[in-house]
């Protein structure tokens, strides 16, 4: 039958030092482990918003690229009326 004894031995001390330097290498681990997750959170949001600013730029400058193409369409409905209107009258002239 096991026999407790009031004493401590050198196996408890070693233990107990064991199992101390065991949780503070956990509580170490964890640590330096979320301080790296930190760090990529924070490089996550910076590349977010990196994207963020460069997609504004793409969508400011596709919207100035329409707005010239409309302009040049409407230029080139003007131009085909005005041949057409030149057409016209040299069709009438030479009957």
């Amino acid at each position: 039958m096991p026999r407790i004894d009031a004493t401590i031995s050198i196996g408890n001390i070693l233990s107990l030092i064991g199992t101390i330097l065991t949780a503070i290498g956990m509580a170490a681990a964890l640590f330096v482990w979320g301080g790296r997750l930190s760090e990529r959170a924070d490089n996550f949001d910076r590349e977010l918003l990196r994207l963020q600013s460069t997609t504004q730029a793409h969508e400011t400058r596709i919207r100035g690229v329409e707005q010239m193409s409309a302009r040049q369409d409407e230029r080139l409905v003007l131009i085909l009326d005005a041949l057409r209107k030149i057409e016209a009258r040299l069709d009438g002239r030479g009957r």
